[in-house]
């Protein structure tokens, strides 16, 4: 027996290595900017990770840890020479995996490995065929590993399908291959041709021959299999096994057609059950190659209709669904119906008898869902097209898009681009799910329903000669994801900003029109001119908006048509100062833009940042000037916070995942002085709800942390949290519960609107400087 030991890396897209072993012999597998990631002898069976390398979370021996969870779904099956290991991950990572096998490969073996975050794989080249092997798995923690999952398996002699044969071989071409999808099942082995080239290769063909009437073989309604030459003539059902998790291609001469079927189009190539019309629905196709000449959002599959007795057998992928006065709109077919007499022969919309043609299905296999994972998994891609699957496996196909790879860190996926200007509004949101003839110059897609407003947006104008990113409010992915109309929408503040050319126009007041009548008053603009008269719509950064020429500016300049383009990207940035700290070690204090619960609902927003004091990292959620007469905003549950400025004016409620374990700080006096402290669950509650409570307390491990303590003992600090509405709102620190004004000068900083008499800095009196309050994990 011989082990692998496999160091991980967590990668958010899939990872492959490769490597190759003889007897005796040491190999590395080499991670893409990293150190070799494993070594492993096959000879005595040690395994060692070079450089101290383990992985995340990995440290010396075990000690007293535990075990990790072992992994979960574990298999491992056989094809044509080759074994397959599959599980998935347990919840808390382990440092390394180890694989097993055994009787160990007399004669050298191979091996590849591959990881995306959800599930792992391995698998074993150069096997003895009709050899009965054992592999087991388990994963290990700090030198404590979980107990040994052992899968025996009986070996098969080829592999499923195509899509298997080019994961483990990359360079395999395109041709005839051996199949038996179902293994050790009662589906014998049989040979297929196999695509390896187009749309990223691995397609098994399950039908092949000439499309049009003339050309007509057999039928999936009459028999199971007629299949001469499976490359050029043939038809098979496919497996039983296959589902709608599948994804299949159309080819037709030169172009080819991804597409989603329904249960009842699976069950016609499963068996021959006749179901009419079938429609893909409106995401259901997607060109693979070539430009598409039917309407692809009304594609629908003819899968029979009242038996052989009938002559209204075969099928036929087309857009006119039955009607006669349409069959140009029709992608390909094998229909021999006698009404028919060769109507239906097109080929993507071109007449056509006698093209070649596929069908081909592929399991689904890992795509990046949208340019931030295509940068992520290649950071040196350029901007481009790429093949994108926002739904991974769900109902919709993947599509090509245009990337932009090099504004703002790049990463961005466009949903909308073509030449601006009102004679060039080919669509808009409200009247189309997508119409996209080129995605790199004339093409809109809604955007997918799990966009959120954690997402960053950008728009660019005239060739990319300007470009302003932002975060979108609500209504505007209403709009831009169902075509609901609510006119002018304000963006939300204190997230805009120029990425690309200088500005001419002010950002801090931009909107977007979405429409008001489907009809009259549909199509989109950026502009901080929200609801003004044409006469101020130089304000405008860009627009598609097809019923008048005067909002055809970029960025504020009048244009001629040029290139514009919407992209959106997941944020990706930092969620604290603490955050912008660590990836930057030299960030100065000043105003970032911060996504305060991550991936959660809310948009980025700015946030003051203190980069020194204690360390540094220190987020602000209130900013403004001492005294009772500068108080502009409140925590408490009556008003609504505000935010104008987040340097000097802003009040901001606290994230829902912070709690008491967390550190506060507050400041006065331009920052002269400051204490930080532990707060308990009352004031928590006043700062992520304003729930107001009076005066709560005391803080703990209160600390003076700038300047010269001027409140003793902080140990006794207490906060005023307001009471009884808007009656007796704001906030006070200080030693002083319940006392007299008289007393108020144990106080260290307020925003309390009542009385002057709580103005104070550090103890001593004080209006009108800076103070702020701040957390850090």
């Amino acid at each position: 027996m011989f082990r692998v030991l496999v160091c991980i890396l967590i990668f958010s897209l899939p990872l492959e290595v490769d490597a190759q072993c003889g007897v005796g012999e040491d190999f590395s597998i080499q991670y893409p900017g990293h150190s070799p990631a494993f070594i492993v002898s096959q000879s005595d069976g040690t395994c060692r990770c070079p450089g101290g390398f383990v992985g995340p979370g990995s440290g010396g021996g075990g000690g007293g840890a535990a075990a990790p969870d072992p992994p979960s779904g574990f298999a491992a099956v056989y094809y044509d020479y080759f074994a397959v290991l599959a599980w998935t991950p347990p919840s808390a990572l382990p440092d390394d995996y180890e694989v097993s096998v055994s009787p160990a490969p007399a004669a050298g073996f191979s091996v590849r490995y591959a990881e995306n975050g959800s599930a792992t794989s391995f698998v074993f080249g150069n096997l003895v065929l009709n050899t009965r092997y054992t592999f087991g798995l388990r994963s290990v923690s700090k030198g404590v590993a979980s107990t040994y999952v052992f899968a025996p398996a009986q070996p098969a002699a080829y592999w499923p399908s195509c899509r298997e044969k080019l994961a483990f071989d990359p360079s395999a071409p395109s041709g005839i291959y051996t199949i038996d999808p179902d293994g050790p099942g009662p589906i014998v082995a049989y040979q297929a041709y196999c695509d390896m080239e187009l749309d990223g290769g691995g397609w098994t063909t399950f039908w092949a021959g000439k499309q049009g009437k003339a050309h007509v073989s057999d039928h999936f309604e009459r028999i199971a299999v007629n299949c001469p030459d499976a490359e050029t003539s043939c038809y098979r059902r496919i497996p039983p096994t296959i589902d709608t998790s599948y994804l299949f291609m159309a080819v037709c001469g030169r172009y080819a057609l991804r597409f989603a079927p329904s249960n009842s189009v699976l069950n016609y190539w499963k068996s021959g059950t006749q179901a009419q019309w079938q429609m893909f629905g409106a995401n259901g196709a997607s060109m693979a190659r070539g430009e598409p000449n039917v309407p692809l959002t009304t594609l629908g599959y003819w899968t029979g209709n009242g038996g052989l007795a009938t002559n209204n057998y075969g099928w036929i992928i087309s857009s006119s669904t039955g009607a006669t006065s349409a069959y140009g709109l029709t992608f390909m077919n094998s229909y021999n119906g006698v009404s028919s007499d060769g109507a239906w022969d097109w080929c993507n919309g071109y007449a056509s008898s006698g093209a070649p043609g596929r069908l081909m299905y592929r399991q689904w296999t890992y795509i990046p869902k949208d340019c931030s994972e295509v940068l992520k998994a290649n950071p040196s891609a350029a901007s481009g097209l790429y093949t994108i699957d926002p739904d991974g496996i769900g109902a919709n196909v993947p599509f090509t898009v245009y990337c932009e790879m090099g504004i703002d860190g790049g990463g961005w996926t466009v949903f909308w681009t073509s030449l601006s200007g009102s004679a060039n509004s080919f669509t808009t949101f409200e009247s189309d799910t997508q119409s996209c003839a080129d995605p790199t110059t004339k093409c809109m897609r809604r955007l997918p329903s799990d966009i959120d407003v954690s997402y960053s947006f950008m728009a660019t104008c005239n060739n990319n000669s300007a470009a302003v990113k932002f975060a979108l409010a609500p209504s505007h992915l209403s709009y831009f994801q169902s075509g609901v109309e609510a006119s002018w929408v304000n963006l939300p503040t204190g997230a805009t900003s120029m990425v690309l050319g200088t500005t001419t126009i002010p950002l801090t007041s931009l909107a977007i029109w979405t429409g008001s009548n489907p009809s009259t008053n549909r199509g989109w603009i950026i502009s901080t001119c929200n609801g003004c008269s044409t006469s101020a719509v130089s304000q405008t950064f860009t627009s598609s908006f097809p019923h008048t020429a005067n909002w055809e500016y970029c960025n504020g300049v009048a244009s001629a048509p040029g290139l514009a383009r919407l992209y959106y990207r997941p944020f990706t940035g930092p969620t604290s100062c603490k955050d912008v700290l660590a990836r930057n070690a030299s960030a100065i204090s000043g105003v970032y833009t911060i996504d305060l619960d991550g991936q959660g609902p809310n948009a980025p927003v700015d946030v003051y940042c203190d980069m020194t004091l204690d360390g540094g990292g220190l987020t602000a959620f209130w900013s403004g000037k001492a005294g009772s007469s500068n108080v502009v905003s409140y925590f408490d549950s009556f008003a609504t916070p505000a935010c104008t400025d987040p340097t000097y004016q802003c009040v901001r409620r606290v994230p829902l995942h912070i709690d008491t374990s967390y550190t506060f700080y507050a400041t006065c006096g331009n920052g002269t002085a400051a204490i930080k402290f532990n707060i308990n669950p009352a004031m928590l509650a006043f700062f992520k709800a304003g729930t107001q409570a009076g005066w709560v307390g005391p803080v703990t491990n209160a600390v003076q942390v700038a300047g010269t303590a001027g409140v003793s003992p902080l140990a006794s600090i207490n906060m005023w949290t307001g009471t009884t509405g808007a009656t007796n709102p704001g906030w006070i620190i200080s030693t002083c519960v319940s006392c007299s004004g008289s007393a108020a000068g144990q106080t260290f900083v307020s925003s309390y609107a009542i009385t002057a008499n709580w103005n104070f800095c550090n103890g001593s009196s004080s209006i009108g400087t800076i103070s702020r309050l701040y957390y850090r994990r």
